[in-house]
């Protein structure tokens, strides 16, 4: 046992959920044609960016993005239990990559999650 398994959970359990979206088969098209990769990763990219900065510009509705590789991971703020927009935005960014001639392929999850703000030292949680 770690000297960290023992400590209490700052927040306790949250409840919230989260989108992974990527470019289907990106690999072999990078391979075959880099510039249709790119073009369809970049479209994926812009597509998050209008959805974050148009759709959902609010603090009370924000939305993290982060990226890895081909893919994205999307998560609102904790409190946003709403399961229509994890489902609504994966479906408008499949449509807009299947409209540029790729696939994108979606994953959607909710649950408990842990709450690690309470670890964050006061400085940074102030």
């Amino acid at each position: 046992m770690n000297g960290l398994s023992a400590r209490p959970l700052g927040g306790g359990i949250m409840k919230q959920w989260s989108l992974f979206i990527d470019i289907e088969g990106f690999s072999k098209i990078y391979q075959a044609e880099k510039a249709k990769a790119c073009k369809l990763l970049s479209g994926l990219m812009l597509d998050l960016y209008n959805i974050g900065t148009r759709i959902y510009p609010d603090y009370s509705n924000r939305l993290f993005i982060h990226q890895f590789g081909d893919g994205f991971i999307i998560c609102p703020n904790p409190w946003d239990l709403n399961l229509v927009k994890p489902i609504s935005i994966a479906i408008a960014l499949m449509q807009a990559t299947a409209l540029r001639g790729g696939f994108a392929k979606a994953a959607i999850s909710h649950g408990e999650m842990a709450d690690i703000l309470g670890w964050y030292p006061k400085e940074i949680r102030d």
